[in-house]
């Protein structure tokens, strides 16, 4: 699907943040923005994904090419990794490894990850590596295994500042598993931790000592709910039921798929004797694939509460932990079924429960695909229809200003400067400052000649609506200034 797409990946605001960092590390400018205020460090986002961005850069290669290519191959690895985990810990079941790819491949996640330009491409495949690779280690205590787990950390850290919540995972497995004594486990969490942070903590340094924050603060303004909770639950139930609501799957076969699982594990407490109970012991990849699923959740919960970036409880953020909680449900399952024979009842349960999952699975995938991959809008063909829109209406003598600097800078080819914004974060709060930073804005402008590129907000950031920011800016403006220019893109 991402090769034969018609409009090849998406964007996002985020995607034009790495591609802005991309173009200055490939100029030698390091992690910096082109837009906005041109020269300043990134700090939103880790380094690693603008390094591999910076690569179609050096080439001369279109990006948006590059990565489609880039994302089928990542979504390739990730298939690889979570097909040779389930083999492994199962013994080569060929249908368990089949049935975990497929679920990985038709979950949402995994179609909104690698329709687009995001990190989480590359990230995915790193959360799943590191999981079976600490699963060998524990299994077997060799260093080699130790090594490997924290590298993987290290580089899933220098993706995503999530990979915070794969780093809790690891330590707290080495600390609770009882395998070894503590003085051994206490060695292990030692080197673990000693690898797997230091490239991260110079990345923080450097992030305080360019812009006196780590993690780039943008000053939102939230409070973690239990409706957020609930919504986080709900995101990852329709993982494993799809969702009657959004993706047409039907409460029918959410009934179905719930009920075959439940009388499966019914019948799996009924029905395993005490001389099959060895045939159902846990791997070590189901313990770690479970415990991420737990402290990733978690992990958004208090960041959602207490850090600046509020994150919400979507696919895109929960998404990590798809994959994992895949692997967990497929070894698990085929575990159960070794352990029901010969017994016939409970296996027809496991298998009804398998075609369940497979087909509300099915369901979601048949309206996700069109609507990820099918659509025109933020892809580089629509982008390029706004360019060549603007470019008779631009004056490149004048200061270019927008509420989306990212996004103007890719379709201006121009360094432009941001608006203040008149709403924070995801809850389309007011910004209470947005009429005094305007006046500072224009006071820095002086007398320069300026245009302005709208891309409409909701309706929700009254009274700094579109018309509201024209009459403003006229007001700003000083008396000598020729008339502010107000060019208006597509909602974002």
């Amino acid at each position: 699907m991402i090769l034969v797409s018609s409009h090849g990946v998406h964007t996002t605001p985020d995607s034009f943040t790495y591609l802005g960092a991309a173009e200055s590390v490939a100029r030698g400018e390091g992690w910096t923005y082109p837009f906005g205020e041109v020269g300043s460090p990134v700090t939103l986002f880790p380094p690693l994904y603008p390094v591999v961005l910076s690569i179609p850069e050096l080439l001369g290669i279109d990006v948006f090419e590059w990565v489609t290519w880039q994302n089928a191959l990542l979504l390739t690895v990730l298939s690889v990794a979570v097909g040779a985990s389930v083999a492994t810990a199962t013994g080569g079941s060929i249908p368990a490894s089949a049935l975990a790819v497929t679920l990985t491949h038709l979950g949402t996640p995994t179609i909104v990850t690698y329709a687009r330009i995001w990190s989480e491409s590359i990230f995915f495949p790193l959360v799943v590596g590191v999981l079976v690779v600490l699963g060998r280690f524990l299994a077997t205590w060799r260093t080699p295994w130790l090594l490997g787990a924290a590298v993987l950390t290290s580089v899933s850290m220098l993706t995503r500042y999530a990979g915070l919540s794969v780093f809790l995972t690891c330590c707290v497995l080495l600390l609770v598993v009882r395998v070894r004594p503590l003085p051994e486990r206490a060695r292990a969490i030692a080197i673990y931790v000693g690898i797997a942070l230091a490239p991260s903590a110079l990345w923080l340094v450097r992030n305080h000592v360019r812009s006196g924050t780590l993690t780039g603060d943008n000053e939102l303004i939230h409070s973690l709910s239990f409706a957020d909770v609930a919504d986080g639950v709900r995101t990852i139930g329709s993982w494993v039921t799809g969702d009657p609501t959004d993706a047409g799957t039907g409460w029918a076969a959410v009934t179905l798929a719930v009920s075959a699982v439940v009388v499966a594990v019914v019948l799996a407490v009924r029905s395993v004797r005490r001389d099959r109970a060895g045939a159902i012991a846990v791997p070590a990849v189901v313990a770690t694939s479970s415990a991420f699923v737990v402290v990733h959740f978690a992990f958004i919960a208090v960041a959602n509460a207490f850090s600046t970036r509020a994150p919400p409880f979507n696919d895109r953020i929960l998404g990590p932990a798809f994959a994992p909680l895949v692997i967990a449900i497929t070894v698990t399952g085929q575990r159960l079924w070794v352990a029901f024979r010969p017994a016939l009842i409970p296996r027809i349960a496991l298998v009804a429960a398998a075609c369940a999952l497979v087909g509300s699975s099915l369901l979601t995938a048949t309206d996700a695909f069109p609507s990820h991959y099918g659509s025109p809008a933020n892809t580089k063909d629509a982008f390029g229809d706004l360019s060549r829109a603007l470019a008779a209406e631009l004056d490149r003598g004048s200061v270019l200003l927008s509420n989306r600097p990212n996004i103007a800078w890719y379709v201006t080819g121009e360094p432009v400067a941001g608006l203040p914004r008149s709403c924070r974060g995801g809850r389309i709060l007011p910004n209470p400052d947005y009429r005094g930073e305007l006046r500072a804005l224009s006071e820095r402008l002086g007398d320069q000649p300026r245009q302005v590129l709208i891309f409409r907000n909701s309706k929700e950031c009254d009274p700094y609506s579109l018309d509201g920011l024209k009459r403003s800016l006229l007001l700003e403006r000083r008396a000598r200034l020729a008339q502010v220019v107000v060019l208006e893109g597509p909602p974002r």
